[in-house]
């Protein structure tokens, strides 16, 4: 009976830490390894339009959107907070993918559920890495309205 106990509390320590390797390191290990292959999009951007080549919608001058993303290996994840002056008007969850040829696929959702918005946007990473400029096209769930706008993110700073 003790051999089975002991087995289990190794088995179960086994376990552990093969959880806490695969979900706090293997993120590092696959940006230490593919780090020269993937161009690096992680930081804190400002959202704006290309005022040249301007979509169907005009920007409100009083709103700022800031896109913060994190990458591992190929992969995506991050948040855009949308600011009317100081007040936080919207908050959008962005998942997407890097390729090696710099360019960048995002998909969007809103947190929302009054006002649900829906999106995708094709992006080109600018060669020293502080520019994504793409396009992106926006369904509103609730209005049916459907916005594509060309836009161009900067980046601030690396990390958040």
């Amino acid at each position: 009976m003790t051999t089975e106990f002991g087995i289990g509390v190794l088995s179960s320590m086994v376990a552990a830490g093969l959880l806490y390797f695969g979900r706090f390191q293997l993120g590092f290990l696959l940006n230490a390894v593919f780090r020269n292959y993937f161009p690096n999009v992680s930081g804190k951007y400002l959202l704006t339009d290309d005022a040249e080549k301007r979509g169907s919608r005009s920007p409100d001058p009083h709103q700022k959107a800031y896109v913060t993303l994190e990458q591992t290996a190929n992969l995506i994840r991050g948040r855009s907070e949308v600011y009317s002056g100081d007040e936080l008007t919207a908050k959008i969850y962005i998942q997407g993918d890097v390729s090696p040829s710099r360019i960048i696929r995002f998909k969007y959702e809103s947190e929302s559920k009054d006002h649900h918005h829906f999106g995708v946007g094709l992006f080109k990473i600018s060669h020293d890495g502080k520019t994504l400029r793409g396009h992106s096209t926006v369904l509103c769930a609730s209005c049916e309205d459907t916005t594509t706008v060309v836009e161009v993110l900067k980046k601030l700073s690396d990390k958040e």
